[in-house]
């Protein structure tokens, strides 16, 4: 499974939309959002919905198999 950095990233890919994009859209600060895909900081809940919602597209959670 794909972490949840991953797979905002192809989905940003698929929808071309850029860092700077999201970052200006949704008001989370470009470096924040550079250094959660790094793997270097988490982004609270808050701000993983605030790209859900941007990338129209939600978050499910699922038990572990």
């Amino acid at each position: 499974m794909f972490s949840i950095q991953e797979q905002i990233k192809r989905l940003m890919v698929a929808k071309n939309v850029t860092a700077y994009q999201l970052s200006k859209d949704t008001g989370i600060n470009e470096g924040q959002l550079s250094r959660f895909f790094n793997g270097k900081v988490d982004l609270s809940l808050k701000k993983i919905l605030q790209i859900t919602d941007y990338l129209d597209c939600y978050l499910s959670i699922e038990p572990r198999k």
